[in-house]
């Protein structure tokens, strides 16, 4: 007598037993891969059912980049563009701040919740490393952020007032190595020499103004790992570099790391965050353009000594 067939095996919808054992990055790119494409957003929030983990990971990838506007609206930038009302913004941080790690805050989202709004919605964010505040950043909200924020390794801000609790020693400074800084000229006497002891800066943003001379060549000598000095002037385009091909070429060691841009700061940062080309990288192509140049001209003047020396 022929056995009894068994019943065949049940395929399950994702074998997890292996995945969550694959490297971050490549856990990360496969959600990313899946997100990109899913337009109605069926497919994520399908998937987020699957187990905790699976949402716990997907969640990760679309609340990567968000954008806080007011009366609780908030855009999630990561592919597909979605964007959500939450009547209690402070609830949506603590839901989802854990995977927030480049966040945009416009002007009217600091008038909705109020600067203490803001630093409550910070706290929620321990892994955010990119954050750019379109609004003047007052004393308070800095100095309550600045303990909580460990990670943050690019920081734009727009400064209207004295800053007396600026403290380069704080969690929030340690990792922080591109900052995007405008103010009024009277205000850099301070923000100087705060700049001058973040540990690790390599890029420094300030506006052209007539005070640049003064404040290029400070950061400069004082920044001891300073790689660039953008000199931001605002534009309709993205990152449009100035002068880049004039005959006025730095000479100086020194200001061969300045470089004038022209940008629109909300999507030069959301280009960044995109993984695009943003004023940072484009400043450090036209850095390394200038010194293969400069070498260049090093490479053929030891050619033209060499021919004209007379032999020994």
């Amino acid at each position: 007598m022929n056995p009894v067939p068994l019943p065949a095996p049940r395929i399950s919808l994702c074998k997890l037993s292996s995945f969550p054992h694959l490297p971050i990055e490549l856990q990360d790119e496969i959600f990313q891969f899946a997100a990109a494409r899913d337009i109605d957003h069926e497919m994520t929030t399908t998937l987020m059912l699957v187990s905790k983990w699976v949402s716990y990971r997907i969640q990760r990838v679309l609340y990567e980049i968000v954008v806080v506007f007011d009366n609780g609206k908030v855009r999630r930038c990561y592919p597909p563009h979605i964007e959500e009302r939450s009547k209690d913004i402070i609830k949506f941080f603590k839901r989802y701040g854990r995977h927030i790690r480049c966040l945009g805050l416009d002007p009217r989202a600091v008038h909705g919740l109020g600067e203490q709004g803001i630093v409550t919605a910070l706290q929620q964010c321990p892994s955010l490393k990119d954050l750019i505040i379109r609004q003047p950043c007052s004393d308070q909200l800095l100095k309550g952020a600045q303990e909580h924020l460990p990670h943050l390794v690019r920081l734009s801000g727009h400064f209207e007032e004295p800053q007396t609790h600026l403290d380069a020693t704080q969690p929030m400074y340690q990792k922080l190595t591109h900052l995007d800084i405008h103010g009024h000229e009277y205000l850099w006497d301070d923000l100087l020499e705060f700049v001058i002891q973040i540990p690790n800066l390599t890029h420094l943003a300030v506006d052209d103004m007539d005070k640049q001379h003064e404040i290029v060549l400070g950061a400069l000598k004082g920044c001891k790992k300073l790689e660039a000095v953008l000199l931001v002037t605002l534009s309709k385009g993205v990152a449009a570099c100035l002068n880049e091909d004039s005959e006025d070429e730095p000479n100086d060691d020194q200001y061969e790391r300045v470089v004038a841009v022209k940008i629109k700061p909300y999507d030069n940062w959301l280009n960044g965050v995109r993984r695009g080309l943003d004023m940072w990288e484009l400043a450090d192509q036209v850095i390394m353009g200038r010194r293969k140049k400069r070498e260049g001209r090093r490479d053929t003047n030891d050619e033209d000594r060499s021919e004209t020396s007379p032999p020994s």
